[in-house]
């Protein structure tokens, strides 16, 4: 049996060029990963209002919850890039709600690649995932 094996709404079989198949395995991977870092960083925000230890506001950076409940860290400088989020995450002044949404940014961005490296078209329609991530990315 195939390690990997993506089926449609019938539960038939997709044929997958191997690249493709690549990319999407890729893709589903880090946007796991992602919700990995999503979920790590809802507890940590949590943690952090019961002990009073929330994102200070002086910085310009703002909590916020968006739709589904998710929690999104917003600040009013430019688009946060690559870059910055390693900066960011070498700041020992980030609380670890931040660092755990700047980590699930910087692997949201890296799905949202790797789905876009896919060639057909008509199988990225098909899978959720990629609107998700691109959801998550604006959250």
């Amino acid at each position: 049996a195939p390690l990997f094996e993506l089926q449609n709404q019938h539960g038939q079989p997709v044929q997958l060029k191997p690249e493709d198949a690549k990319h999407l395995k890729v893709a589903l991977t880090l946007h796991n990963k992602a919700q990995g870092y999503l979920a790590k960083a809802a507890c940590a925000l949590e943690a952090e209002r019961r002990l009073g230890d929330g994102p200070a506001a002086a910085d310009g950076t703002a909590t916020a919850t968006a739709a589904g409940g998710r929690e999104a860290v917003a600040t009013s400088s430019s688009s946060p890039t690559r870059t910055s989020s390693a900066a960011a995450l070498s700041s020992s002044s980030s609380s670890s709600s931040e660092r755990f949404f700047e980590l699930a940014l910087l692997f949201l961005l890296e799905a949202d690649g790797a789905f876009a490296r896919v060639g057909d078209e008509e199988l990225l329609s098909a899978v959720d995932n990629v609107g998700i991530v691109q959801l998550e990315v604006c959250w």
